[in-house]
Formats: C-alpha cells, sequence, structure tokens
C-alpha cells in the first residue's frame, strides 16, 4: 500500500511538472489531453483507483525527458539523462529555463541546420530530375501529335 501512495506522490510530481511546463493550464486541462476526466485523474493521483501502466505511458508519453521507471519504482530520476532526450524537448528545456549544458542549443541548431541543408540539395535534385521528365513528356507528346 505504501509502494502505491509513493507512486501517486510521483504522479503528481510529474503532473505539476507539465502544468508548470506549459502542456496544459490546470489539473482539469491536463487530464483532457491525457483522455481522462477530471476526476478520474484526481481518483488516480488520490490512490483512491490503481494507477495503472497505460496510465503511467500516457502521463510519461507527454516528454520524452519523463522517466517512467522513476514514476512506477522511485528508482532513479524524475527525468532521463539528457542524451535520451528528444531534440524538441531539449529545445523547450532551454527555452523554459530548464537546466541543460551550454552548447546543447548550438549543437542541436547545427544538426537542424546540416539537415535542412541536405534537404535543400535534394528537393533540388529532384526538380532538375522533374524537370527532365517533363522535357522528355513533352517531345513524346510532340512525336505523337506529328504522327497524327
Amino acid at each position: 500500500m505504501e509502494a502505491e501512495k509513493l507512486r501517486c506522490e510521483r504522479a503528481r510530481s510529474i503532473v505539476q511538472w507539465l502544468i508548470k511546463n506549459g502542456y496544459a493550464t490546470n489539473q482539469k486541462c491536463l487530464a483532457k489531453l491525457l483522455g481522462y476526466n477530471h476526476a478520474a485523474l484526481s481518483q488516480i493521483l488520490n490512490g483512491k483507483v490503481p494507477m495503472s501502466g497505460k496510465f503511467m505511458n500516457t502521463l510519461c508519453s507527454k516528454n520524452s525527458a519523463l522517466n517512467r521507471d522513476w514514476l512506477e519504482t522511485g528508482e532513479g530520476e524524475m527525468f532521463v539523462a539528457e542524451q535520451e532526450r528528444s531534440e524538441s524537448d531539449q529545445i523547450r528545456a532551454i527555452i523554459d529555463g530548464n537546466e541543460i549544458s551550454g552548447n546543447s542549443l548550438v549543437n542541436i541548431l547545427s544538426s537542424q541546420s546540416q539537415l535542412i541543408s541536405q534537404l535543400t540539395n535534394y528537393v533540388r535534385s529532384l526538380s532538375i530530375k522533374i524537370d527532365e521528365q517533363q522535357k522528355q513528356i513533352d517531345d513524346l507528346v510532340e512525336k505523337l501529335n506529328n504522327k497524327g
């Protein structure tokens, strides 16, 4: 019974963090975001009903930094290591003022810039191929028109 009480405390900590970081304006809005009604979320957080694995997965899916193992067992930290977090969550953490190493944003933006450059080059090559194919189509249409 004590383990469930501690799990509820950890879930409440995550809920407070999600609200504080703008995922929802309050617990009622967060309940809706999670696919629950407010009363059901309240019952789960207060230990009135058992916390399911589905609920823990749904709650932790709102930010990849949230550590599901910590929620379930209390082992580890509330957040997973920085390198395990998605780039978008790292950027959000920087914007929100959370701790991330100083060069993280520069590294993320640099990799995004490289990706954009690669995609731009790829789109250009596709555009050239499309132009070439369009010319071939035009030539074929002209040949067909001349035969008819």
